[in-house]
């Protein structure tokens, strides 16, 4: 199947929504497990990412889990695994909850729903979303791969490097416009690598990947010193979270690999940071 910078297909060729306040979602699922035990009020579909409106009950069967996030608080319902410590329970019964009013912003509802889409496609737990690599075709970096130059945060980094496909022995290195090599390092088997470099705003960098010998691919990459993501706010994480889906779609694929890098620090759950990495690490569907 054709590759598609950042999904570009779901996330900007979707219809657009109105924002109409009473559609904006005061809750947002974080994770869950058997979608059997959990029961709404209103008929829904439960993804990873669903937003849910305020006032909507939820109720769970004993052996059901819900986590939500309520702006920037988090609610467990059910029977909470014991990674869920710090989120509020409800009381006096955890298996009921009616979603607040004070949840995420109005006026978001079309970017949200485009939102909700990725996280779905790419959430871990769903089998048929499986990113698979196969040894058979050239080793690469798909959210690089169609765009002219991709864009890094200018300074001293430690980039985190993913890629699908190609044979092992692996070897990821960064040069500079020169062809002098900056960064490097081999990989007998895994798919990833961390290089540490200095990023000099405006400079052009060459992102090289080889697979078994044979140069695979190049990418080029230029260092910028401002970012579209803007610095983190107090506002909740999933929002931040949002934004730079929205920021990665509207350039086309070129900040991906700077949003890879927030993703691992920004204050997620593991789910959503899954599906949000494999969202712009991957950027396409087997």
């Amino acid at each position: 199947m054709k590759q598609h910078i950042f999904v570009a297909s779901i996330l900007l060729g979707l219809a657009a929504f109105s924002a109409r306040a009473e559609d904006a979602p005061a809750a947002i699922v974080a994770d869950f497990n058997a979608a059997d035990l959990i029961a709404f009020r209103s008929p829904t579909t439960l993804q990873l990412g669903t937003g849910l409106a305020a006032g909507e009950t939820v109720s769970i069967s004993k052996g059901g889990y819900l986590k939500l996030l309520v702006g920037a608080e988090c609610v467990v319902i059910g029977d909470a695994p014991g990674d869920a410590k710090g989120c509020t329970v409800p009381a006096p019964d955890k298996y009921a909850f009616i979603v607040p009013e004070n949840g995420f912003v109005s006026g978001m509802t079309g970017r949200f729903q485009r939102f909700q889409k990725v996280l779905s496609w790419w959430d871990p737990k769903t089998e048929s979303r499986v990113m698979r690599s196969r040894d058979g075709l050239a080793a690469q970096m798909p959210a690089l791969a169609e765009a002219d130059e991709s864009f890094l945060a200018s300074g001293d980094r430690e980039l985190h490097i993913q890629w699908v496909d190609g044979t092992a022995p692996f070897r990821v290195a960064i040069l500079d416009a020169n062809g002098r090599e900056l960064a490097a390092q081999s990989q007998e088997s895994d798919r990833n690598a961390t290089l540490r470099i200095k990023i000099e705003n405006n400079a052009i960098y060459r992102l090289q990947l080889e697979s078994a010998g044979n140069i695979a691919a190049n990418y080029i990459i230029r260092g910028k010193s401002e970012t579209p993501f803007g610095p983190e706010g107090k506002e909740a994480s999933i929002l931040q979270a949002m934004k730079i889906v929205e920021s990665v779609s509207a350039s086309d694929g070129a900040w991906a690999l700077e949003a890879a890098q927030i993703f691992r620090t920004l204050p997620l759950d593991d789910r959503l940071r899954k599906a949000l990495l494999d969202a712009v690490n991957f950027a396409d569907w087997p």
